[in-house]
């Protein structure tokens, strides 16, 4: 009896054993998923002051994303294994994919707003543009009124210029 308990005891050992070392596993994934979001968050950040090579930027960050929840379902996956084991280290790992995706949701809604002032301020500039070529046209046609004015001028001064000579030869 002895030794079949010890038997038991050893067998609940190794399983304990393999549980935690599958926990430690899908924490290690989970960290890796975190620190690849991360990533992905700060180039999210960065692709705010870049333009159109931003937008490739900002297409990589969010396919890494998407590998990142990708992991966070694989890193459920181990972790439902788990369970039986160390049902306290499931529900950690629960909450840490829970986070990976909540970061994953504040990325995409940085992401759509960085794309919503990026657009604003090409639209903004493309107004700046349109207004002062709008402004470069007066100032132009203004110089070309001023002009015609003193060429005028000009002409009548030399007009009376050329009588006042024609009456002081006769």
């Amino acid at each position: 009896a002895t030794e079949s308990a010890t038997a038991a005891a050893a067998a609940a050992k190794m399983a304990a054993a393999k549980a935690e070392s599958d926990a430690e596993l899908a924490t290690a994934a989970l960290a890796s998923a975190q620190a690849d979001l991360a990533a992905a968050e700060r180039e999210r950040v960065d692709a705010a002051v870049l333009t159109k090579a931003a937008a490739t930027r900002h297409e990589d960050a969010t396919n890494r994303t998407l590998r990142a929840a990708a992991d966070a379902a694989a890193i459920r996956a181990l972790t439902s294994k788990a369970t039986a084991a160390s049902e306290a280290s499931t529900r950690k790992a629960e909450a840490d994919a829970d986070a990976a995706e909540a970061a994953l949701e504040r990325v995409t809604l940085q992401a759509e707003s960085i794309n919503a002032n990026v657009e604003k301020a090409s639209a903004q500039a493309r107004e700046r543009v349109e207004a002062a070529k709008v402004q470069a046209e007066q100032i132009k046609s203004n110089a070309n009124r001023a002009a015609d004015a003193a060429k005028a001028r000009a002409s009548i001064e030399h007009a009376e210029a050329q009588d006042s000579l024609a009456a002081a030869k006769a």
